[in-house]
């Protein structure tokens, strides 16, 4: 962990991997991240696909650890919004 408390992980070797059609099947809630992720609907689906806008720093010439934080903290935002939903009823 670094001195802000903060963890430090890398996804350099990670490639993306084909989604398992019985999850996709089973799942009640199929959530993909980003404009650029693309998963096609899968007969027998129960659920919907729903696309999670995530903010582009570097658009606006926000690079680095900078860039990391804003991505990362967006995503977390909405991670609580879904724990809020999916806890409230």
């Amino acid at each position: 962990m670094s001195r802000s408390g903060e963890v430090q992980v890398s996804a350099v070797t990670e490639t993306p991997r084909a989604v398992d059609p019985a999850m996709m099947r089973a799942a009640d809630r199929v959530t993909i991240l980003g404009a650029d992720a693309r998963v096609a609907p899968i007969d027998g689906m129960r659920a919907g696909i729903e696309r999670w806008a995530v903010v582009e720093p570097a658009d606006d010439g926000v690079e680095g650890l900078a860039r990391t934080r804003l991505i990362r903290d967006d995503i977390a935002a909405q991670v609580t919004m879904l724990y809020r939903e999916l806890s409230s009823g």
